[in-house]
């Protein structure tokens, strides 16, 4: 029996945990596809009113496992766009721990995010040589959105709230007694009025400040531009600490990545969601043919030395005509190098 995801049935409450602690929750294809399947029956389930999701441990969800990637584009943009996001009954995330690139998707596309003060939320697949899916480009709203997209940059505890990707934000401490709560609701008494007072009851009423509310106008301001150019040149021009941090940060990720998500992001607005997956499925499939993503995963996940050698490796030499081939070419999954992944991890 696979233990990746435990499933309890617990009246018409059902609650699935990823299982995979020493990967810190990474999915593998088989998890997203049973999640999706676990999903759709219980939409369809009378019996079922009900469900948690949650990890263990340090996380819960760090996202999807690379040596894996092949399966991604058949399953996760379907259980996001068939399954989670249209998913009418309760569904409650607890977010404790990581939640990163997909791991994130599958927690802020439902209906309620508890997030805790150990929870990390990040989207930082442009690091490596990606670009931020799993419905990243509606979740990660305006300017601010696109600032966590193209750096990749890590929210923790009280912040994912301040920035609306969580709906509810509590102590890690309360996140069994807050289950407890939400699995004692009667069963003739389950839905989404109910759930979510329960939610309020844990919900603290003090939390933290925002960590970057001193930096808001900065952010605004340099990635309310019209090009990542524009965005580089904003941030040379300011003197602060923090702006010339993330120029450096920045200037470290693929110009290619960054050009295809600036242009994802900007055009992604306008798309229904399940126009977005669509999109995502074509940018998936040619994202992992190209040599970026290879040489970010080599760079940063493989050997690590931190150095990865991107092609072409300056903003000005990604032309327009390479951005726009992301978006309108069809990739076989025959194209995929998923024969380096499986000898490298």
């Amino acid at each position: 029996m696979n233990d990746e995801i435990l499933i309890s049935e617990i009246g018409s409450k059902r609650v699935l945990q990823l299982n995979r602690p020493k990967l810190m929750n990474a999915y593998n294809s088989y998890m997203i596809k049973k999640l999706g399947e676990c999903l759709e029956e219980w939409q369809i389930d009378p019996t079922v009113q009900l469900v948690i999701v949650k990890g263990n441990d340090r996380a819960f969800s760090s996202g999807g496992e690379i040596r894996d990637v092949a399966g991604f584009g058949d399953h996760v943009d379907h259980l996001i766009k068939y399954s989670i996001k249209s998913f009418s009954k309760p569904y409650v995330a607890l977010v404790d721990g990581v939640a990163m690139g997909g791991g994130l998707g599958l927690a802020v596309n439902g209906q309620f995010i508890v997030a805790t003060e150990r929870a990390i939320a990040a989207m930082p697949e442009a690091v490596v040589g990606y670009y931020p899916d799993a419905g990243a480009a509606h979740f990660l709203k305006g300017n601010f959105g696109l600032f966590m997209a193209l750096t990749g940059f890590r929210l923790k505890g009280a912040d994912i709230y301040h920035v609306g990707l969580a709906s509810h934000y509590t102590k890690s401490s309360n996140l069994v007694t807050l289950e407890q709560h939400l699995l004692s609701i009667p069963e003739n008494s389950i839905n989404e009025e109910n759930v979510k007072s329960v939610l309020s009851k844990f919900h603290e009423r003090s939390l933290p400040p925002f960590s970057l509310k001193p930096y808001s106008e900065e952010i605004e301001n340099s990635f309310s531009k019209n090009s990542v150019e524009s965005i580089v040149e904003s941030l040379q021009s300011k003197n602060s600490e923090f702006s010339q941090k993330v120029l450096k940060d920045l200037l470290k990720i693929s110009p290619t990545s960054l050009k295809v998500t600036f242009q994802h992001f900007t055009t992604a607005k306008n798309l229904t969601f399940e126009d977005l997956m669509d999109v995502e499925y074509r940018l998936t499939q040619r994202f992992v043919k190209e040599h970026d993503f290879y040489e970010g995963v080599r760079a940063m996940l493989i050997e690590k030395d931190r150095k990865p050698k991107w092609k072409p490796c300056r903003l000005e030499d990604v032309s327009q005509e390479i951005v726009d081939s992301y978006f309108i070419k069809k990739i076989s999954k025959n194209d995929i190098n998923q024969t380096f992944l499986e000898s490298k991890l």
